[in-house]
């Protein structure tokens, strides 16, 4: 996208994928938050390795896509490596 349109920002309306909290195992397996925070890196890399023209605009909703649950608004592990991605960590 930036190569046919240089002058534009690429906007990210959707960063990862769904975990269901509290449900665990290997990263390959989809619906564990391990799952969803290995999806959650490979994004964030890509958006990492194109920073000085690529613009992220999140907004976790009221899905099972967001780094916190619902009604208690408790961190999934997605939060984490999230905080830490941000960090440059």
């Amino acid at each position: 996208m930036h190569a046919k349109y240089p002058g534009k920002p690429i906007l990210i309306t959707e960063n990862g994928t769904w975990s269901q909290a509290g449900h665990h195992g290997p990263s390959t397996t989809e619906t564990t938050e391990e799952w969803q925070a290995a999806r959650f890196t490979d994004r964030w890399t890509q958006v990492a390795e194109r920073s000085d023209f690529v613009a992220d605009c999140t907004d976790n909703g009221l899905s099972l896509m967001g780094m916190l649950t619902f009604a208690e608004e408790r961190p999934k592990l997605v939060h984490e490596v999230f905080r830490k991605a941000a960090r440059g960590g």
